[in-house]
């Protein structure tokens, strides 16, 4: 194999030379390419933020027509509504006053005083007690127009009329049948020998109106024998401890609808509303029960929710306003700040009787020293003195009275609950609470010849079971004998066992509960042996205290929901549909008039079917009969579920209920998964009462800045934002299916009343439908 050649150092270098020119040549070339493509790129990019600019000032411009039509729209319909009320308030007043009704103009402060007056000097008349119970039903129907005056139903009112002077009606009409009918219960027991059942010769009354039920028994003859009593009415029955049987006692039942204990307790009000932008207030709540808990809808929701609407097709990008917090603070301290200065008689009188009633309690304490199997506690029930009888308070029942609409410090509202403590957040009572109280009865007459001695008592005593001064041992005398314990054989519990109250849901057993005056809450201890029998609603229980009961249900039975309904039914008809998750109804809407069409409990809500009223009476007529589809503002901390930003959310059904004549909606499984500041539910044109499986429904999502229709359905696979092929965005649900409106539905928009648009609005925002499905 020959040698190779040997290449000189002269060619070496020349090949190096070739070598870097070469790669300078193509690092060159490689400079101008990406110098030139930079170039490019940067003119792209210009042209596509020009255009991006000059579309985002097209749209607005758009934007700021659409709101403006939309606005214009809306304000001539408040106007309109505005108008109407006034109307309906003066017929209202005028058919009020040819009718000579007997409760007052609640706006009127002169006819309050009248009222308030006239029933406070009217003494309470055992003998006629239907009458005394008419004169309570009255003051209780006064107090229902009052709050429905401070819920404001859109009815204008006096400028000299302040909201603080009603709260302070509520504070003390209460007080004022609570001094009635304690007045007519002493009257019954001073003559308890002349009220005698034929049968047992015991003292016996039992009397009902719709909004109250009173019953009264006294131990009058002290049979040993006698093992329980029954108020035959209310399907109650009381079995007394033999120890009882032989004192002076008498036993007072009261029913009523009208919770006045609730409100004293710290949990009975909302917390602060936590920060819908911070993940973990509105998390779950570490002490709370959570419903409709899906691992994969929280990872769904926690994933889904960060996806904006501008990454939509067609849509610019931006930075969306941060949600408006609203905090209650502000409006307590607005409250607290309000002056309540007695204007009136009514007002100066009230005062007077409520610093009487201090100095008067605060004596009897002082002299109530030394403990013993009787602890007294006195009430004026003087038919003479007027002013005393209007702070008169229950005998067993002497708690401080706390205006419902008072603020609740919030360093108490944090403090955790005690175990045995109702959560009043999560539960209510049932129809009320059931009023229990032993009381002392007077000494019976005694006939000396032709003389009758009698003990005149002016006052009511309570006689308080052993079981509660356990409580109190510690402000007893050193040296008194200890009381005996509960449950021993020396004071056996109470049995009782009564009927559940009719017209009210019990989808599952509620949990029953007493009272504590002194910790001022509900607590379930103290109360064993619960069986409860649904088919036949009853239930019976042992107890150490003659307390007030109350049977506690969950307010978020019903919740989250399954599904939801809104369609029209006709010229001015809107039909509701709500699948709770319990319990079902349908609402028909016409006007400002509603009522219960359907509904899955027939049975317990029959009295409401077709029965028509207003938004707010209905609402609160199911309430009441525990058909709860009304979440309050802190209902997340109870329910999984998303909160939304509370402003989109009410305007989203604001326009709703606008469009509620010609379009139908509907819920939508994408919604929970849109995050906090995204809505998405279904819509549909319904012109012609088509069946809602056989209309075309199209996703329509809301945001903070645009709404639009998506590409996707409801049975798509997974979640898209992207835009429907054809659509352009708008600013809010109003304008995206108006665009889109036949003129046939643009003439239905047009002709419904501004009456059944704002009641549909109350329905919506009270449901809170689109947070809860």
């Amino acid at each position: 194999m020959p040698p190779k050649p040997k290449v000189s150092n002269a060619e070496k270098e020349r090949l190096k030379r070739e070598e870097e020119e070469r790669k300078a040549k193509e690092e060159e070339e490689k400079r101008q390419r990406e110098e030139k493509e930079r170039i490019e790129r940067e003119e792209k990019e210009r042209l596509e933020a020009e255009e991006r600019t000059r579309f985002l000032a097209l749209e607005e411009a758009r934007f700021s027509k659409e709101k403006e039509k939309a606005l214009s729209y809306t304000e001539h319909q408040k106007k309109q509504l505005i108008e109407w009320n006034k109307e309906c308030q003066s017929r209202k007043k005028w058919n009020s006053y040819i009718s000579c009704a007997s409760l007052p103009d609640p706006s009127d402060d002169k006819s309050l005083n009248t009222f308030i007056n006239t029933y406070i000097t009217t003494p309470a008349n055992h003998v006629k007690i239907d009458q005394t119970l008419e004169g309570v039903a009255s003051c209780l129907k006064l107090c229902e127009e009052l709050e429905a005056l401070l819920c404001g139903d859109g009815y204008p009112l006096p400028p000299e009329h302040t909201a603080a002077q009603d709260k302070e009606i509520l504070h003390s009409l209460p007080l004022l049948i609570q001094s009635k009918l304690d007045q007519m219960t002493l009257a019954f027991l001073r003559d308890a020998e002349r009220h005698t059942d034929a049968e047992t010769h015991n003292l016996h009354v039992e009397s009902s109106i719709p909004q109250l039920s009173y019953c009264l028994w006294g131990n009058v003859i002290k049979d040993p024998r006698l093992r329980n009593f029954a108020f035959k009415k209310r399907s109650f029955v009381l079995e007394l401890p033999k120890p009882l049987l032989l004192l002076d006692i008498a036993f007072r039942l009261i029913y009523t609808p009208h919770d006045t204990l609730s409100p004293q307790n710290t949990s009975f009000l909302p917390s602060p509303a936590p920060t819908l932008h911070d993940d973990t207030a509105v998390g779950q709540d570490p002490g709370a029960p959570r419903r409709g808990t899906s691992p994969q809808a929280g990872e769904g929701a926690g994933d889904k929710g960060a996806i904006g609407l501008e990454h939509v097709v067609g849509v610019a990008p931006g930075p969306g306003p941060q949600a408006q917090e609203t905090s209650g603070s502000d409006a307590a301290k607005g409250d607290e700040s309000i002056a309540i200065k007695p204007r009136s008689m009514r007002s100066s009188k009230m005062s007077r009787h409520r610093a009487t009633s201090a100095k008067r309690h605060s004596a009897k304490n002082r002299a109530k020293k030394g403990g013993g199997r009787r602890k007294r506690s006195h009430r004026s029930a003087s038919c003479e003195a007027p002013e005393a009888s209007v702070v008169a308070t229950s005998a067993v029942q002497q708690q401080p009275t706390v205006p419902q609409e008072g603020p609740v410090d919030v360093a108490k509202k944090t403090t955790p609950l005690a175990e045995d403590e109702v959560d009043l957040r999560a539960f209510r009572a049932a129809r009320g609470p059931i009023v229990m109280e032993l009381l002392e009865l007077p000494a019976l007459a005694k006939v000396v010849k032709n003389w009758t001695i009698k003990k005149v008592h002016s006052e009511l005593t309570s006689f308080v079971y052993p079981a509660e001064l356990k409580q109190n041992r510690s402000n007893q005398q050193d040296g008194a004998a200890p009381p005996p314990l509960p449950g021993s054989s020396a004071w056996p519990p109470i049995g009782i066992s009564m009927k559940l109250p009719d017209r009210f849901i019990f989808s599952r057993q509620p949990r029953v509960a007493r009272w504590d005056k002194e910790s001022r809450a509900w607590k379930t201890s103290g109360i064993q042996d619960v069986v409860f029998n649904m088919e036949e609603r009853q239930v019976s229980l042992q107890t150490f205290y003659f307390s007030p009961l109350a049977l506690m249900m969950d307010v978020h039975l019903n919740l989250p929901y399954r599904s939801w309904l809104v369609v029209p039914k006709g010229p001015g008809t809107t039909h509701l549909s709500i699948a709770g998750a319990v319990t079902e109804v349908s609402i028909e809407i016409k006007g400002d008039i509603c009522c219960l069409a359907q509904t899955s409990e027939a049975t317990q809500l029959a009295h409401l079917i077709n029965r028509p009223m207003t938004a707010r009476l209905l609402m609160k007529e199911l309430r009441e009969a525990g058909a709860n589809f009304f979440p309050e503002v802190d209902a997340h901390n109870y329910v999984h579920d998303t909160a939304k930003v509370v402003a989109e959310e009410q305007d989203v059904y604001k326009h709703m209920a606008l469009l509620a004549s010609a379009y139908g909606f509907r819920h939508s499984r994408w919604n929970k998964l849109a995050g906090k500041e995204s809505v998405i539910l279904q819509s549909c044109e319904c012109i012609h009462n088509a069946r809602p499986e056989q209309m075309n429904w199209s996703l329509c999502v809301v945001g903070r800045k645009r709404c639009f229709k998506l590409q996707m359905t409801e049975e798509s696979s997974e979640l898209s934002l992207t835009m429907q092929t054809g659509c352009e965005t708008h600013p809010d649900l109003f304008s995206t299916l108006e665009s889109s409106a036949s003129q046939e539905a643009l003439n239905g928009i047009k002709r419904v009343t501004p009456q059944h648009i704002d009641t549909v609005t109350q329905w919506l925002a009270a449901t809170k439908l689109l947070e809860f499905s």
